[in-house]
C-alpha cells in the first residue's frame, strides 16, 4: 500500500510518492528544455522530436499532479497552466484545451501566476481558434 502523506516513510521496499511526484516533476523539467532547445534550435527531425519531450513533460506534469493528496486549487493551476502551455508548444491543441478547462475557475493566482495565465491566454486562444477553423 503506498501512502499519500507527505511526512510518512512506507515500508521496505514501496517507494514514497513525494519522491516520485519529484522525480516525474524533475524529468518534467528536463523535458521542456530539452524540447524547447529542440524546437528552437533543431533541424526537421528535432522538430518531431521535440514535439514528443513536450508532450511527454506535459504528461508527467499531469502525472504528478495526481499523484498529490488532495491538491489545492493553485496547485491544480499550476499543473494545468504548465501543462496547457507545453501541449500548445507540442502543437496538441486538443490536449491544451483539456487542460485549459480544468484549471480552476474560481481560482485568484497571485502575481506570478497571474502573469502566466495572462501570457497563455491569448495563445491559447489563437490556436484553439485556429485549430477549429
Amino acid at each position: 500500500m503506498v501512502l499519500r502523506s507527505q511526512s510518512e516513510f512506507l515500508g521496505e521496499g514501496e517507494a514514497m510518492i513525494p519522491m516520485e511526484r519529484e522525480t516525474l516533476l524533475r524529468e518534467a523539467s528536463k523535458l521542456k528544455l530539452q524540447g524547447m532547445r529542440l524546437r528552437n534550435f533543431g533541424d526537421a527531425n528535432e522538430q518531431r522530436e521535440a514535439t514528443l519531450l513536450l508532450r511527454k513533460a506535459a504528461k508527467n506534469e499531469l502525472a504528478a499532479l495526481e499523484l498529490q493528496a488532495n491538491p489545492s486549487e493553485e496547485e491544480q493551476a499550476r499543473a494545468r497552466i504548465e501543462s496547457c502551455g507545453l501541449f500548445l508548444d507540442a502543437h496538441d491543441p486538443i490536449r491544451a484545451a483539456e487542460q485549459w478547462n480544468q484549471i480552476p475557475r474560481k481560482f485568484c493566482p497571485p502575481n506570478d501566476e497571474a502573469s502566466w495565465l495572462d501570457r497563455l491566454s491569448p495563445r491559447y486562444h489563437e490556436v484553439v481558434d485556429h485549430f477549429g477553423r
